[in-house]
């Protein structure tokens, strides 16, 4: 089973450069969380929560890293202690407006990592 979120916007001071700790920028996310199941009827309980999965990535969006990288691995991390459920995830962050000097709608890392424990 998949559970994807598509779209999350935050403003955060992400990058390696001066300018971008002290403007900021724009950054949208996806997330694709992987889990196994084989219930036709779910409870809350029976699969991952993406209200709190957003509230996660919030958070976490709010510690600054330099590097798209690290933050992604970062999320990565996060997600897989919190939710036990989850096998995989993957997450692709934008950096939009990325200050390369000419016209670039965004720059983007796309990881991926898996829970140890399947």
């Amino acid at each position: 089973m998949k559970i994807k979120l598509k779209g999350l916007v935050f403003h955060a001071k992400h990058g390696y450069y001066e300018e971008e700790n002290i403007l900021g920028n724009t950054f949208e996310v996806d997330v694709v969380l992987k889990f196994s199941s084989d219930k036709k009827k779910y409870k809350l309980e029976d699969t991952v929560d993406y209200t709190s999965v957003y509230e996660l990535i919030k958070e976490t969006f709010k510690e600054r890293e330099e590097l798209l990288e690290n933050l992604c691995n970062k999320i990565i991390g996060a997600l897989l202690k919190e939710f036990e459920l989850i096998q995989k995830v993957t997450i692709e962050v934008k950096k939009m407006n990325a200050p390369i000097g000419g016209t670039c709608k965004y720059a983007s890392v796309k990881v991926s990592g898996k829970n140890k424990r399947s």
